[in-house]
């Protein structure tokens, strides 16, 4: 199965065209297979093959399964549940398979599952163990951008807020529009080296725009997904991989509300991450009610109104 490196374009802001591709779904592997699906990222990068045409950046989906296993530094993709097809291919090329199990080495199948976080709630911020691919700020004095980091218009702008602290350095300008559709987990800001390469005329830009939802997106996917943002020389890593947590976590609801027992790590009363096997009953009733469970806001100022427990994971600037 082919692995493809990510297109370079000369141009920073250009298209990658409609996203109408069949998502891709990971999986559990100690799960029978009608139980196993843990969530599903869109075909969004493109390979160099027409055939095939688009994938997902390798990173970006091994980050997330990383962060559904409880922030876990170690685990690969396989394309088959025993480990005997991993995924050879480097963080920066495009996976163009249909379905792929996440394997960790302490599990082996069969065996007792390892554990899912099952909220953004329940998820602990992985303190001093951001991978070195988030770029550190490059300049703490700068103030936000008065454009938007994504578009670079500078009439109709919102506030983007990161989880934690309420400072500049937790905050990005975005165009109204594309503030709404941020806020429902639409996109996401991860970083992609390998998108502008030496040979594209411009400097590499670490942060890129990438799409997780391929309904109702409209110019975002087909304008917007892998441009660089600029004006965030001032923000924190920490700003993006939350906000990045948050969005892929929305997306293992169903597989937490399937119906049937799993292995979970919630944070107990006092904030700390507890692993447990829950019945699909108990799950519905923790987890199905849309309630601080399965929704966090994440400007400060929401938080201190609605009191949700993900402020036990805020981390420190």
């Amino acid at each position: 199965m082919a692995q493809t490196k990510l297109l370079k374009d000369p141009l920073p802001n250009a298209p990658t065209g409609p996203i109408h591709h069949k998502a891709i779904e990971f999986h559990h592997p100690n799960y029978p297979l009608r139980l196993s699906h843990l969530f599903s990222l869109p075909r969004v990068d493109r390979t160099r093959d027409p055939d095939i045409g688009f994938g997902i950046h390798h990173g970006t989906a091994l980050l997330a399964c990383r962060i559904v296993a409880g922030n876990v530094a170690g685990g690969r993709l396989c394309v088959d549940r025993h480990e005997n097809e991993p995924v050879g291919s480097g963080p920066d090329e495009v996976l163009d398979g249909d379905m792929y199990y996440f394997v960790l080495a302490d599990y082996p199948v069969p065996g007792p599952p390892y554990a899912i976080v099952p909220s953004f709630s329940d998820w602990a911020f992985p303190h001093g163990a951001v991978s070195e691919s988030w770029p550190l700020p490059s300049d703490l004095s700068h103030d936000p951008s008065v454009r938007c980091i994504v578009s670079r218009d500078g009439l109709v702008l919102k506030k983007a807020h990161g989880l934690g602290i309420d400072s500049h350095r937790n905050i990005v300008n975005l165009r109204a529009d594309l503030h709404k559709i941020y806020d429902a987990n639409t996109f996401v800001f991860v970083p992609k080296k390998e998108i502008y390469g030496p040979d594209s005329g411009h400097d590499p830009l670490p942060y890129v725009l990438h799409v997780l939802k391929n309904d109702d997106v409209g110019e975002v996917g087909t304008m917007f997904h892998n441009v660089p943002l600029q004006g965030t020389e001032h923000t924190m890593r920490e700003f993006h991989l939350a906000r990045f947590a948050r969005a892929i976590l929305r997306g293992v609801e169903a597989f937490i509300l399937q119906g049937h027992p799993r292995v979970v790590l919630r944070a107990d009363e006092g904030g700390e991450p507890t692993v447990r096997e829950l019945s699909g009953a108990v799950l519905k009733d923790l987890y199905g009610g849309g309630g601080a469970r399965t929704s966090s806001p994440l400007n400060p100022r929401k938080r201190r109104r609605s009191g949700e427990r993900n402020e036990d994971y805020r981390y420190d600037g």
